[in-house]
C-alpha cells in the first residue's frame, strides 16, 4: 500500500475546504484461480483520516491484462490544521471476499502497513 496526500485544496473533491488524499492498494496473488477481490471496509488507523466507501470496490486479477492490479481509495483529512501528512507505517486494514474460479467466494480481513508515498512504476 501506498498514498498519495494532495497538492492543493480541493484536488481530488471540488471543494476548496477538504483536504484529501488517495490509498493505493497494491496486489499480487500466486493463485491462478483467483479472479477477483472485493473490497468492503479500509479503515486506516489515524485518527486524522476518514475513509468512508460508498459502494464495494472489486479489484480484478487478470494476469494477462494487468500484472500487478491496483485500486485507489479517497481519504479525508478531518483534521484542517493539518499542512502535510505522512502516512508511511500506518496500519489499515482491508476486508472483504475473495472470488475464485467455479463461484467459490472466501471472506478475508487483512492488516498491512503503508509503505510510503505513491511511486508510479516504470515498464522497460
Amino acid at each position: 500500500m501506498s498514498y498519495l496526500f494532495q497538492e492543493h485544496p480541493g484536488q481530488y473533491s471540488g471543494d476548496r475546504s477538504v483536504k484529501s488524499g488517495v490509498i493505493v492498494i497494491h496486489t499480487s496473488s500466486h493463485n491462478q484461480k483467483l479472479k477477483h477481490a472485493t473490497l468492503k471496509r479500509v479503515s486506516v488507523k489515524h485518527p486524522d483520516l476518514h475513509i468512508q466507501l460508498d459502494q464495494s470496490l472489486a479489484l480484478p486479477f487478470h494476469y494477462e491484462l494487468l500484472p500487478k492490479p491496483e485500486v485507489s481509495i479517497r481519504y479525508k483529512v478531518i483534521n484542517k490544521e493539518l499542512l502535510s501528512l505522512d502516512l508511511t507505517g500506518v496500519m489499515t486494514t482491508i476486508a472483504g471476499k475473495l472470488h475464485f474460479e467455479g463461484g467459490k467466494t472466501r471472506p478475508f480481513q487483512v492488516m498491512v502497513p503503508i509503505s510510503g508515498l505513491y511511486q508510479q512504476q516504470s515498464v522497460h
